[in-house]
């Protein structure tokens, strides 16, 4: 005879019982986001930048599955009871304090998510399996949706960016020479620049110690950006692209822009940007610099 539905709204059997097609589709669900590693029930969670919490359920519920999954193929030899977790065992995972472990534990057993089985040991309600993973599901099928529309977007907006950002090379080599009063010749010796707009120095930028020179190699680019392609600001990672590549920490260029902007050589644009302008003073160094570079 069927339960009444009030019955079934107000019974929460925590201790719900699965088919083996229900426990290998459960298996299969949750294998995207967790795994069970060797007999002894270790746990992997593929998602880290899930919460405490949300690892204790994934935790708990790849114990239980794990558990299961004993029952049906026994010749795996995992170990029997890995469904019962202990504090210990959750401090230990989470790399947190036993106090701060159980803390996560009474809280989701206030909610009902977890349930007491024996003294010090805790299991996952089965009855909230199968929501707890189409909750994540869900998550990831929302996130990916939006990462691809930004994606696209993204793209979309290079796209646009990139058809903007063209230039007549010929024109920025001509401007930078008169600017600089150096043959052009020279300058195109000394300075590749590409139709995207980006550049590389073909000759190393002077200085008498490496802090000089990463100095030097900044008021160098902030110029061209501001001279030769006609922009207003240039961020620590145009630096590192343009000067070092990858074989320097981004810690040092922004300490020699700090180092820069107590000689005003260059300032912020505004006050909480990320992005620098090139002041008069720093262009009048600049200009003795790439004199110098192409010679």
């Amino acid at each position: 005879m069927e339960v009444n539905q009030y019955i079934k709204d107000f019974f929460i059997d925590n201790e719900k019982a699965f088919n083996t097609e229900q426990i290998e589709s459960l298996i299969q669900r949750c294998s995207k986001f967790s795994k069970l590693i060797g007999k002894e029930g270790n746990v992997h969670i593929v998602k880290k930048e899930l919460s405490i919490v949300n690892k204790v359920k994934l935790f708990l519920i790849t114990r239980y599955l794990g558990s299961e999954l004993s029952k049906l193929k026994p010749s795996l030899g995992i170990k029997e009871g890995i469904e019962k977790v202990s504090n210990a065992e959750l401090s230990k995972f989470l790399t947190v304090s036993s106090s701060y472990a159980s803390a996560v534990v009474s809280k989701l057993v206030y909610d009902g998510f977890v349930i007491r089985v024996d003294r010090g040991f805790f299991a996952v309600s089965s009855t909230y399996i199968s929501d707890y993973i189409g909750l994540l599901e869900k998550e990831i099928n929302d996130k990916g949706n939006k990462k691809w529309k930004k994606e696209a977007s993204r793209l979309q907006g290079k796209k646009i960016k990139q058809k903007k950002e063209t230039i007549d090379i010929t024109e920025i080599y001509k401007k930078l020479s008169e600017h600089l009063k150096i043959n052009e010749n020279f300058l195109k010796d000394s300075i590749f620049l590409n139709k995207d707009g980006s550049f590389k120095f073909n000759k190393e930028i002077p200085g008498k110690s490496k802090n000089e020179k990463q100095a030097n190699c900044i008021l160098c680019t902030a110029y061209i950006e501001t001279i030769g392609l006609g922009k207003r600001t240039f961020t620590s990672n145009k630096i590192k692209n343009v000067c070092f590549n990858s074989n320097i920490d981004i810690r040092e260029i922004n300490q020699a822009i700090k180092y820069l902007k107590n000689y005003q050589y260059i300032s912020k644009a505004a006050r909480h940007s990320r992005e620098n302008i090139l002041l008069e003073k720093g262009k009048s160094r600049a200009i003795k610099i790439l004199n110098e570079v192409c010679k």
